[in-house]
């Protein structure tokens, strides 16, 4: 297990595994954006899926509650993708 400090003083912990870890910055009004892209265009690309685990977000010293600006990572648990199966008669 890892652990993180959430910004607020309290520390979390992580499982555990692999993580894709997607950075966004700038304003968080377009955050839905980012997660579209995540997971319609960058997880497909990969070699990775998600493993439906935990899931966490991390903001940057500058980010700014007031403004929404700032850097905010957004970690996902992802196992490797399986090799497709062997079609019949292949």
């Amino acid at each position: 297990m890892a652990f993180c400090l959430d910004g607020l003083g309290k520390f979390f912990f992580l499982q555990t595994g692999s993580y894709g870890v997607f950075e966004h910055r700038g304003s968080l009004d377009n955050v839905s954006q980012v997660f579209q892209a995540i997971w319609n265009d960058r997880l497909p690309a990969s070699s990775y899926d998600a493993a439906h685990a935990s899931e966490f977000e991390c903001y940057s010293d500058d980010y700014s509650a007031h403004t929404g600006e700032g850097l905010l990572g957004i970690g996902l648990t992802v196992i490797p993708r399986a090799a497709p199966a062997p079609q019949a008669g292949a």
